[in-house]
């Protein structure tokens, strides 16, 4: 039970905002059930984005430096390791060195210039969106009328907040003003993590084509690939390459066909380390792409604890699919409990 619990966090990963509810939050004294907030101070506390400022506070109208933001950022992704940065007001033993190193190698920020980060500058509402839109990979938005006449088209943070605004990360302050120069709260932010790592839970229009014709394995290899060439790439060798579980195989059909009915992580007939489920995406490299470009779900792709893997889709073209993860754990405890059957 020990080894489980200290899980706990990287299987929450798969989650995502909506599968949380206020409760979750209920040790802060300072969030109450009904704020706007409520739901985005639980996801973040049940994904190890924020732990709460002590004393059973969450200081949600604090504002957050640049040091906070990135590291609640950097929690997100993984917790990847990059090493140290560049910038000479970053110790390499401040709390924040590993998340500035990973945003500074992913292209969230450059810093403020002079080869300084400022950590301790405050971080505002323009800086903290850019930071989310870069690390999703600089998408560009459909249109760049954001309909905020405070944000003129030349600002660099435009691209960011018009795909904000397209994706339902923000609607702004009123009056058709963002206020890109107002310092960010505590609750803000983790409001506009919450909502942008939900983006891939939202289903697109399907894709008709069909796929080539491939086996339950076959499709499960394939998927297993492009995992392990991720974990090779953040890793820096196959070191922590998953094996493929003919049963983790079975068990990913089984909820691939369970999603389509109730596409949720909760009533699932087992229970697993980590999941990843989507819809509305076709297999296999686009489904792969998908939960890669989530980086809740992206996560749960890179956590070294995970040994086993198995993957499964259902529906007429596939569009239905479940990544499964299991530790040694998870495995012995499945077929010990199964033994009799």
């Amino acid at each position: 039970m020990k080894k489980f619990c200290s899980l706990v966090i990287a299987i929450a990963v798969a989650f995502g905002c909506m599968a949380t509810t206020a409760s979750a939050a209920a040790g802060f004294v300072d969030v109450p059930s009904d704020a706007y907030y409520a739901k985005a101070v639980s996801w973040a506390v049940t994904m190890g984005v924020t732990a709460g400022v002590g004393d059973n506070m969450f200081a949600p109208d604090d504002t957050c430096t640049r040091a906070q933001a990135v590291a609640m950022l950097w929690r997100l992704a993984g917790r990847i390791n990059c090493g140290t940065s560049s910038f000479v007001d970053v110790p390499s033993d401040a709390y924040y060195a590993e998340a500035v190193a990973w945003a500074a190698e992913k292209g969230v920020t450059e810093g403020i210039g002079d080869n300084m980060f400022g950590p301790d500058e405050t971080c505002t509402r323009a800086q903290i969106v850019s930071f989310i839109w870069r690390a999703r990979g600089y998408i560009e938005p459909d249109s760049m009328d954001s309909r905020f006449v405070d944000v003129p088209s030349d600002a660099y943070y435009a691209k960011a907040v018009a795909w904000a605004v397209e994706n339902g990360v923000t609607e702004g302050v009123g009056d058709n003003m963002f206020a890109p120069d107002d310092y960010c709260t505590r609750a803000q932010i983790v409001s506009f993590l919450c909502r942008a790592d939900q983006i891939n839970e939202v289903r697109p229009e399907p894709q008709p084509e069909p796929q080539p014709p491939v086996t339950p394995e076959e499709a499960a290899e394939i998927m297993l690939g492009y995992v392990n060439d991720l974990r090779a790439e953040v890793y820096g060798s196959h070191e922590y390459d998953l094996k493929l579980d003919p049963k983790l195989v079975e068990l990913a059909q089984i909820r691939a066909g369970e999603i389509s009915k109730n596409f949720s992580h909760s009533g699932g007939t087992f229970t697993n380390a980590g999941e990843n489920i989507c819809m509305g995406f076709l297999p296999i490299k686009g489904q792969f792409d998908a939960w890669l470009n989530s980086p809740g779900h992206k996560a749960n792709m890179l956590t070294k604890e995970y040994k086993y893997f198995g993957y499964g889709l259902y529906g007429a073209n596939g569009e239905y699919g479940v990544q499964l993860f299991w530790t040694d754990w998870h495995r012995d405890g499945y077929f010990t409990s199964n033994q009799s059957q």
